[in-house]
């Protein structure tokens, strides 16, 4: 009994002298104002971008501009071969746009701002 007793006693002393919780210390980075940081003289501080579009239908429909994830920045009544020119903003991130009208999608990249296309 006296046995069981000690090594009780050892094994629960060594549980709680092992179990020790491990503690580093971080340093927070230097602290830094607004007025320190540099922007480029070109920084527009935007999110979006404005995209110019000038397209014509074959037919009365509408026409969608959608991005490569399905959502949809612009609907448009198109009607039979009469030209729709506007604009439309995008987020700043997006690249291309599909443009759905009639069961037909065509892709557009947005590196230059606009959109030109007749559907036939």
């Amino acid at each position: 009994m006296k046995k069981t007793l000690i090594i009780l006693f050892l094994v629960t002393v060594v549980a709680f002298v092992s179990c020790k919780k491990e503690t580093t210390e971080v340093t927070p980075p230097e602290e830094t104002s607004i007025d320190q940081i540099v922007f480029p003289s070109d920084f527009d501080w935007k999110t979006y971008k404005d995209v110019s579009i000038s397209v014509t239908g074959y037919a009365n429909s509408i026409l969608e501009v959608v991005s490569e994830e399905g959502v949809v920045y612009q609907k448009i009544f198109l009607k039979k071969n009469k030209t729709y020119s506007g604009k439309f903003s995008v987020p700043g991130y997006e690249s291309m746009v599909q443009l759905k009208y009639m069961g037909q999608t065509v892709d557009f990249d947005l590196g230059n701002g606009s959109i030109s296309y007749q559907f036939n």
